[in-house]
């Protein structure tokens, strides 16, 4: 965890706030479930301890935070490993992207099929019983 901190951007005082162990354990179970706004909190707490938080340091967090997410979601395992400056690098896009969306208001609507269509896939699904 403390190479990926530092990978993130965070200094030597901010990480060993993060990691000290009379807290409460930061894992990348415990970021999975942190959302941009409780991230902000965090850092408002960590610059309460005293230690300086810079705002790249805090977006990267906020990026391993929604990859983890993304990895519970399509089943991966979580590695500290895994998080280097450049697998943060490569993440943004799609975080940006992933908040950017908004679901589009007007749905395509679909036309109710007519009754010759109807028919006609009926007597093409169920084969026919005259020549029985």
């Amino acid at each position: 965890m403390d190479v990926m901190l530092q990978s993130a951007g965070f200094n030597a005082a901010a990480r060993a706030v993060l990691l000290d162990p009379d807290r409460e354990n930061l894992s990348l179970e415990v970021l999975a479930t942190l959302d941009d706004k409780e991230i902000d909190q965090l850092a408002k707490s960590l610059r309460a301890a005293g230690a300086y938080v810079s705002t790249n340091a805090l977006e990267n967090l906020k990026t391993i935070s929604y990859t983890c997410r993304h990895m519970e979601r399509t089943q991966r395992t979580l590695d500290p490993g895994n998080f280097n400056a450049a697998s943060i690098r490569l993440w943004k896009p799609e975080r940006k992207s992933e908040s950017e969306y908004e679901d589009p208001d007007d749905r395509p609507k679909l036309a109710k099929p007519d009754n010759a269509r109807r028919s006609l896939a009926l007597s093409m699904s169920f084969p026919s019983t005259s020549h029985v």
